[in-house]
């Protein structure tokens, strides 16, 4: 499918500025959690609970956001829900109770997760479910969380208190919500004729996505990714700094060095895409973050875990979009086959963070991180079987 310019400038460059900034907002919370379980006093069961919750409310956001466009227009709940960032972000930096903070994260994910449906819908229903430009997309969110942990870095070597730092990123976020309250949905939004004859047809297709295999399995691919990118958002400086092998300030460098490789690895799978099919890149990129999550267990050396997380950095690059991509024939593109999707798959999101702050309350950090072995084998089995179940799929 021919992707024009009116195409580019009405709906693509809007999402990938929002994914740019929410990629930002989303690892900043990761590189503020050690002054945060300082400053707080809170335990790592707590602080992986803030880290679960900010799942729970991209889990959310997919039963909330379709509520909410049947109330209003797909716009206007987009717009609305966009502007959790930056208010939040600032109320984040006020002295408020820690039960506030957990309500702000909530909806913080609520935003997040709006916006992934959002991106996602928009660019497979404007590309034609195009691998290349869903590549792109994420790439932009890699851009983000790549400048996030990097940047506060800096900072914060210059003396620029944290708390400084969200609020300029809440300013930045005023961005998003001009942006989308300037895109152009009509290219976006639902034929309503067409979505009433869905509907009047639609059980039957609704029940498609759960005896599908090939769903089945990009949901235990999602299920595992999520659970393993929340763990290196929210809990990878703190976890390295712990190791003793790295300073602060090199942990937080780290985890922009894994978002630069998931970047270039974005953009070479956006070109690698028009001609592998998404299920294989599924199974070699799986591969490569089962064996780079091994390697990083077993670390015991700096240049080990640097290597290892540029591997696994590498890896997690077009594991969303190729997913994304290889259910564009099941889900169609109705928004709404979206929210299931990742909606379900971000359950490991919620659980993972959760579970290794639990872990390192009674066992450590290096026994909880153990707990990445058995996220990344469910990741390789399944990303490894869509090629078997593509083949069938085909066969039907």
């Amino acid at each position: 499918m021919e992707v024009g310019k009116n195409d580019k400038w009405s709906v693509i460059y809007h999402c990938y500025l929002a994914y740019f900034l929410s990629g930002m907002v989303i690892l900043i919370f990761g590189v503020i959690l050690p002054w945060l379980i300082e400053e707080r006093g809170i335990s790592f069961t707590a602080a992986g609970g803030m880290l679960s919750v900010m799942a729970i409310g991209n889990l959310m956001a997919s039963l909330i956001y379709p509520l909410l466009c049947t109330r209003i227009t797909e716009k206007q709940a987009t717009v609305l829900l966009s502007v959790i960032y930056p208010v939040c972000l600032f109320l984040f930096t006020l002295p408020v109770p820690t039960a506030a903070l957990y309500v702000m994260i909530f909806l913080i994910g609520v935003t997040k997760g709006m916006i992934t449906i959002v991106n996602n819908h928009a660019i497979r229903k404007v590309t034609g479910s195009s691998n290349k430009y869903l590549n792109l997309l994420h790439m932009w969110y890699a851009v983000g969380a790549f400048l996030s942990p990097f940047i506060t870095s800096l900072l914060t070597s210059a003396g620029v208190e944290w708390k400084i730092i969200l609020r300029l990123l809440a300013a930045a976020c005023i961005m998003i919500v001009v942006s989308y309250g300037t895109m152009d949905f009509s290219r976006v939004e639902q034929d309503e004729e067409k979505e009433e004859k869905k509907e009047k047809a639609g059980t039957e297709r609704s029940f498609w996505y759960l005896r599908s295999a090939s769903f089945l399995l990009v949901v235990g691919i999602l299920f595992s990714y999520m659970g393993l990118e929340n763990v290196v958002n929210g809990w990878f400086v703190t976890y390295l700094k712990s190791t003793g092998l790295m300073s602060m300030e090199l942990s937080t460098i780290m985890v922009s060095v894994t978002w630069v490789m998931i970047m270039v690895g974005r953009i070479v799978i956006a070109g690698v895409s028009q001609k592998v099919a998404p299920e294989r890149i599924l199974a070699v990129i799986t591969t490569v973050q089962f064996i780079s999550i091994l390697l990083l267990v077993r670390a015991t050396t700096t240049g080990m875990v640097v290597a290892s997380l540029m591997l696994l950095g590498l890896g997690m690059a077009g594991t969303f979009p190729s997913a994304t991509a290889f259910t564009g024939d099941i889900l169609g593109s109705s928004p709404v086959g979206m929210s299931v999707l990742t909606g379900i798959g971000s359950l490991g999101g919620i659980l993972t963070p959760q579970i290794i702050g639990i872990l390192v309350d009674h066992f450590g950090f290096n026994a909880a991180i153990l707990f990445l072995v058995i996220d990344g084998l469910l990741l390789v089995i399944c990303g490894i079987l869509t090629i078997p179940a593509n083949n069938r799929r085909k066969i039907k």
